[in-house]
């Protein structure tokens, strides 16, 4: 079982959260306690960094929508940066594009 590494930094008005392994079943209970942190810290922008995330389960997608509806409740948002090929077509797939905005890079999502 490999372990979903998450790292958080804060960027100004964002927070940057870095996501590197597997977001699956197994590492559900961690990427939940997670979003619910970030739920109750309000901030305006949060990028999820997606570069290291080697699978995407659709559990992952429905915490990262929570999350995304959660801070629109007071005007913020949620963006995707750096998502490999394959993770960006599970997004695109799941037709996510407006809920979480994609963008090549870190700097990018946070300009």
């Amino acid at each position: 079982m490999t372990t979903l590494q998450i790292q958080t930094l804060q960027a100004g008005v964002a927070v940057v959260v870095s996501l590197v392994g597997p977001a699956d079943m197994n590492n559900e209970a961690a990427l939940e306690r997670q979003v619910n942190r970030l739920t109750a810290a309000r901030p305006a922008v949060v990028v999820l960094d997606l570069a290291g995330l080697t699978f995407l389960a659709s559990m992952a997608v429905g915490q990262f929508v929570m999350l995304a509806r959660s801070l629109k409740g007071w005007g913020g948002s949620v963006r995707v940066a750096a998502p490999s090929p394959q993770v960006r077509l599970v997004l695109e797939r799941c037709r996510l594009g407006d809920t979480l905005p994609a963008f090549p890079s870190i700097e990018e999502a946070l300009a």
